[in-house]
């Protein structure tokens, strides 16, 4: 076991790749967070569009209802994406990071969102069947909970592993579009041209 000031020491410490390993950068967590949000309410308005239900289903919302879910979902998103950004550490700017890495922790953490989302809508049904049928309703309750959370959970994990091919090619586009010299992600060294003898 190593010593506990070392650990400690070591945890501020700036990897070969200039970025600091004590977490992931913040600009990376606020940017995945707010893509994979609007992203996904973007993708539920066109398939509400689609499903011919947007002029009943978007007038039976309220404004503060939709502003509410949706910082509800940010927030999630947010949480998610840093939690998963810790998992792989700063190597996903680099590149050095495992594919498969990426994959197996955004679709695990997908999965966490996914149930996170699910939570409020669960919540509001419990109550709702609750109140309207008492006790007896208490095993259907049960039941279309635990098939709610499962469907959830597998919908999350389905959704992650897509932003995780998302994130990794425009990532990967980044780099290449980037210019090559020191700085973050870029270690190779620049040439200064011909030394004087």
């Amino acid at each position: 076991m190593g010593e506990a000031g070392g650990s400690a020491d070591a945890a501020h410490e700036e990897d070969a790749t200039g970025l600091d390993s004590s977490g992931p950068p913040a600009l990376l967590v606020w940017t995945l967070a707010a893509f994979h949000a609007a992203f996904l309410v973007a993708l539920v308005v066109a398939a509400v569009y689609l499903a011919g239900l947007a002029n009943d289903g978007l007038a039976a919302l309220q404004t503060w209802i939709g502003v509410l879910a949706y910082l509800y979902l940010w927030g999630v998103t947010w949480w998610t994406n840093r939690r998963m950004l810790d998992a792989v550490g700063s190597g996903l700017l680099t590149g050095s990071t495992g594919t498969t890495d990426v994959f197996v922790e955004a679709m695990k953490w997908g999965g966490v969102a996914g149930f996170l989302a699910f939570l409020p809508a669960l919540a509001v049904g419990i109550a709702l069947f609750v109140g309207a049928g008492g006790v007896e309703a208490l095993p259907f309750v049960v039941v279309g909970a635990a098939i709610g959370s499962a469907l959830s959970v597998g919908v999350g994990v389905l959704v992650g592993g897509v932003f995780a091919l998302v994130d990794l090619l425009l990532l990967r586009a980044a780099r290449a579009w980037l210019p090559a010299g020191p700085g973050p992600g870029r270690t190779e060294p620049v040439d200064a041209g011909p030394s004087e003898p």
